[in-house]
């Protein structure tokens, strides 16, 4: 585990919610999780297609965060009882968290971790990723439809 890695697991568990994370180190762990996310996703140049999945939605990611919480996607992000964070360059762990934690959990690493930020929702097929370029998407897998 990384210096970076222990600090991001070291803050998160004293977040007021940091009882309610759980922190996935395992490699194999890791590696399942980016295989079923990449079962359900189609992936072009290392992000997903997003012309492949179903009601895509793409905010600037000021705007997605000044209004997510009025958008009908909050509702499967609220609801979520696994949401996986993963992030695809700063960090060796991945963070597991219940959906009512979302608004916490993103406050923070937005604040405090750089890179694309992919929130990955299995039961309900849904992805939302925060890219460093500055846009959100968000969508629901076709597959298993």
């Amino acid at each position: 585990m990384s210096y970076l890695d222990q600090e991001v697991k070291h803050e998160v568990q004293n977040l007021d919610i940091g009882k309610h994370c759980f922190f996935i180190e395992r490699n194999e762990d890791i590696r399942d999780n980016i295989r079923l996310m990449e079962s359900f996703f189609s992936f072009k140049n290392n992000q997903i297609n997003w012309a492949e999945t179903r009601n895509h939605l793409r905010f600037d990611e000021s705007v997605f965060i000044e209004t997510y919480k009025s958008l009908v996607l909050y509702k499967t992000i609220l609801t979520s009882s696994n949401i996986i964070y993963i992030n695809d360059g700063s960090l060796d762990i991945q963070i597991a968290f219940k959906g009512k934690f979302f608004s916490e959990i993103l406050s923070y690493i937005l604040t405090n971790i750089t890179q694309n930020h992919y929130f990955f929702m299995p039961q309900e097929r849904a992805c939302l990723v925060i890219r460093s370029l500055g846009y959100v998407d968000f969508g629901y897998s076709k597959t298993g439809v």
